[in-house]
């Protein structure tokens, strides 16, 4: 620089990626008192000269403009445009992004994303009524027959519901209605699948699975997305009711059994049948079809054939119920975030200590370590009580990032290729072949053609 002897390409070839990244800005930089500068100019067309940074000064430099109090922990474009102010270095912007994007107040400090890592998982069931969900649907006005909550039980094969009011919730009302509303109508299921409300976890109710032999099985904590049909259902079960019910909302039990007439005689798009066809075997006389004509019926069955004929729908309807649901599964699979043993992850946790602020708390805790993993949607996550291993879903952890700049290792050591800044570029004792001297020949595939 001193000299003004611009190295040749030859000469600065074998270099890293910083002196040839200098090397390209060579009409860009001056030297005054002894410190390299970069010209910049910026958007406004006003030139500012920048002080080139060593490799080995960048990390105290991202430090200062980040973590410091006077920074904040602002954003990437903030603080580029800061350090863009009076500094440079190659590959500045992508520096910014990886140092912020492993700060560790700034990852905690984010708001939970709304945006699932983890699409809907479908639940294979391989009968009607195999596998259950049910959950409570709270909150509601009591109406005159002092019904406050709404019962929902589902069934993930044929998507088929049931809705009934409850006055209470207590573990003797919720095992009543289990064995005389869907046991005594359905049969045994194999598998319950429900929230950790404490009416499941009832010493009443684990005694009543056990002696019909029901496999009792729960959500992960804060994540009531893992029983996400009922989930769904319930959203959809109280806009069907919004739309019926009086202003003061207190009639919405008789109108619980209209709505679901309506919802089990809708197509569902995970089977591509409505609940009544999966069931019933057919679909049930609305009082549309009575307002508009029922259709002919051109083919009569005798009775005798009849079952005969029965066995032969539901066998082409599970077939195509399953090709559909496997389908789906691949569809709502793509593009969700997997994790391993070992990984260093943040964990959600909807909770804050008495007397601090919403607004304040840093919901996502202290990076922990993925010990195992349970399914492609549950880890293993050493962050219970003494480091005791809890599952969690996916849609609750948060992959802790690196923030190890290029030209360092991993262990956080500045690398020695790179660790500082020569200003007078030394040329190379090995030399290259230089295209220009290179020997050419023609393409093997133009070895049949004449030659002139």
């Amino acid at each position: 620089m001193e000299t003004k002897n611009h190295p040749t390409y030859k000469e600065v070839a074998l270099l890293g990626h910083f002196k040839k990244s200098i090397w390209s800005q060579w009409e860009k930089l001056i030297i005054s008192d002894g410190v390299l500068y970069r010209r910049y100019t910026d958007d406004g067309n006003k030139e500012t000269l920048q002080a080139v940074i060593p490799n080995s000064e960048r990390r105290t430099v991202l430090t200062q403009y980040h973590d410091c109090k006077t920074s904040a922990h602002l954003g990437v474009t903030k603080t580029l445009n800061k350090i863009r102010q009076h500094y440079f270095w190659p590959v500045m912007q992508s520096d910014v992004r990886t140092y912020i994007a492993g700060c560790d107040k700034c990852s905690r400090k984010k708001e939970f994303q709304q945006k699932r890592r983890a699409p809907m998982q479908i639940v294979q069931s391989h009968a009607p009524m195999e596998h259950i969900a049910t959950d409570i649907l709270c909150e509601l006005p009591s109406t005159s027959a002092g019904n406050k909550y709404i019962f929902v039980v589902s069934d993930y094969y044929t998507k088929w519901t049931e809705s009934f009011p409850m006055p209470n919730i207590e573990s003797e009302t919720v095992a009543k209605f289990i064995v005389e509303e869907v046991i005594t109508r359905f049969g045994v299921p194999s598998i319950i699948h429900s929230d950790q409300g404490s009416q499941y976890k009832s010493k009443l109710f684990s005694d009543v699975c056990e002696l019909l032999g029901i496999q009792k099985i729960h959500t992960t904590p804060y994540h009531p997305q893992s029983d996400g049909m009922v989930e769904r259902f319930n959203k959809t079960l109280c806009n069907m009711l919004s739309a019926y019910v009086q202003d003061n909302h207190r009639d919405w039990d008789t109108h619980l059994p209209y709505v679901m007439m309506v919802y089990r005689s809708a197509m569902q798009e995970t089977t591509g049948c409505t609940p009544n066809r999966l069931m019933l075997v057919r679909e049930v006389t609305t009082p549309l079809y009575i307002t508009y004509g029922l259709p002919s019926t051109s083919k009569r069955i005798p009775s005798n054939q009849w079952a005969w004929h029965l066995q032969e729908q539901m066998e082409d309807k599970h077939k195509f119920v399953n090709a559909h649901v496997q389908g789906e599964m691949k569809r709502q699979t793509l593009g969700w975030m997997k994790f391993k043993k070992g990984d260093r992850v943040y964990v959600f946790f909807p909770q804050r200590k008495a007397g601090t602020s919403s607004k304040l708390t840093s919901y996502w805790n202290y990076p922990f370590d993925i010990t195992r993993k349970v399914s492609d949607f549950l880890y293993k996550v050493n962050c219970g009580y003494r480091g005791k291993p809890q599952t969690i879903h996916v849609d609750r952890l948060r992959l802790v990032k690196s923030q190890v700049l290029r030209g360092e290792s991993a262990s956080g050591d500045k690398s020695e290729t790179h660790s500082t800044l020569e200003v007078d570029l030394p040329s190379v004792t090995r030399q290259r072949e230089d295209k220009s001297v290179r020997s050419r020949r023609a393409p093997v595939w133009l070895d049949d053609y004449y030659r002139y």
